[in-house]
């Protein structure tokens, strides 16, 4: 089986300066290769030359130039936010006697309540947000064999 690729002359080649900010060792991210798709990965080490990941145990280095996309897991802070001001406006109106007490009370429990959920819906979505993307071009082809059938792919990533 043969596959070409060509890499556009503009790829990344260094570390750019606001991923360090954003991925600690350890942490799990999703990595977009030129070669090998989309994959969830541990960061094992980052420097200027890469980004060093274990897959399965298995330790592998991405250079630069290789990464299209890097994503790290969504923050739990809009959800707290969006969370907390539906439950702080929706508790607010809440018929009771209307104090200001009452009513600065019953949003503040709102809030607190609202917040919570919200973090904990956050959590459960599982999004991804991307820290992370190349503006390389990048061309593969390469030939496809199934039964009864022979074909050429190809990728044009621009």
């Amino acid at each position: 089986m043969v596959a070409l690729a060509a890499r556009g002359a503009s790829a990344q080649s260094s570390l750019p300066s606001y991923v360090r900010s954003r991925v600690d060792v350890g942490q799990t991210v999703w990595v977009t290769s030129t070669s090998e798709g989309t994959l969830q990965v541990k960061v094992a080490a980052i420097s200027d030359a890469g980004l060093e990941v274990s897959i399965l145990g298995r330790l592998a280095t991405y250079p630069w130039a290789d990464i299209r996309m890097l994503e790290v897991r969504d923050s739990l802070k809009n959800g707290v936010i969006l969370g907390g001001i539906i439950g702080g406006l929706a508790l607010a109106h809440i018929p009771s006697p209307r104090t200001a007490t009452n009513v600065t009370a019953y949003a503040l429990l709102g809030a607190g309540l609202g917040a919570a959920a919200g973090a904990y819906a956050d959590y459960l979505r599982e999004g991804r947000e991307e820290i992370y993307r190349s503006h390389a071009r990048t061309a593969r082809l390469a030939p496809m064999f199934l039964p009864k059938t022979v074909g050429l792919s190809a990728v044009i990533q621009w």
